[in-house]
Order: structure tokens, then sequence, then C-alpha cells
């Protein structure tokens, strides 16, 4: 199953833990950064990560990450079997 989690919060650990639960379990798991969360440390290998442009730029976050679009971002969640918001 492929999953996806969008997250805004830069400290919360638990979507994390969950992340790794679900990997654990064979899951394909990206991660989407938006709001303040494009600022986070870098996250596990084990995930995709992938970062809302316009937010990354819009708080000066450094280019650590792939940086994607609206329409980017819109074609994620479709191409996804479940999203998790945090």
């Amino acid at each position: 199953m492929k999953i996806l989690h969008m997250i805004r919060k830069p400290d919360d650990a638990y979507p994390l833990e969950v992340m790794a639960h679900q990997a654990a379990e064979g899951h394909q798991i990206t991660l989407l950064l938006l709001h303040d969360a494009v600022l986070a440390p870098p996250a596990p290998s084990w995930v995709a990560v992938v970062a809302c442009k316009e937010d990354a730029a819009a708080r000066g976050a450094p280019a650590t990450v792939p940086r994607v679009g609206y329409d980017e971002m819109v074609r994620l969640i479709f191409e996804h079997d479940s999203v998790m918001t945090w």
C-alpha cells in the first residue's frame, strides 16, 4: 500500500513513529512537508520526502529535498492509497 503523510509541524515525533511502523509492515511511505514542516530536520532514508515549494520559499528553507507545486501535490494525493494529515 502507498501511504502519503502530509505534515505541517516540524516538532511532532508521533507521525514519524507511525511511518516507521507502516514501513516495517512493507508499505511505501511518502512524506509531504507543508507549512513550517519544510524547516524540519532530515527524515530517515526509508521515506521519500518532498516539500511544498511555495511554503519552502516563503520560509527561506534550504533546498535539501525535492520541491513540488500544488499540481504535483494533488497528483500525489490521488496516486496514494491512503493519505494522513498531521
